[in-house]
């Protein structure tokens, strides 16, 4: 991507210098919507609660947030065909996000994702480190 004079590069040119300091070996642009997003959901699970809800789901359009006593199958789209779903199991009281280009069609990019039988299995194994970890 090119901004003025800039040619902008990708996450594949931040290095971690430390766990909360980062280098770019040339000019990158971040875009933290999904971290303000999340926030976002955060913040309504945070108020739902505080109003006595207490049980359910909030869901920003692949941000997602189960909590309480509830637990929701979580189905994600195969990139080689985005009407089916493929099921990765079941989230209670944890959170999870996800992100694609199934639909969006910038610069003829598409979902990085080749196999639709091993992005099952790093699915499954990456959601079940997850359910570990509660929100």
């Amino acid at each position: 991507m090119t901004i003025g004079n800039h040619d902008l590069g990708g996450i594949e040119d931040i290095h971690f210098l430390t766990s909360e300091l980062i280098t770019a070996s040339r000019p990158v642009c971040l875009d933290l919507g999904g971290i303000a997003k999340g926030f976002a959901v955060d913040m309504a699970v945070k108020i739902l609660i505080s109003e006595g809800v207490s049980a359910g789901i909030v869901n920003a359009g692949g941000d997602l947030r189960v909590f309480g006593d509830y637990s929701k199958p979580i189905y994600i789209r195969n990139p080689k065909n985005p009407i089916e779903l493929l099921e990765l199991g079941v989230l209670q009281d944890s959170a999870m996000a996800t992100s694609s280009l199934y639909f969006a069609h910038r610069d003829q990019q598409s979902s990085y994702i080749s196999s639709t039988r091993s992005l099952k299995m790093q699915l499954r194994c990456t959601f079940n480190r997850m359910l570990r970890i509660p929100s």
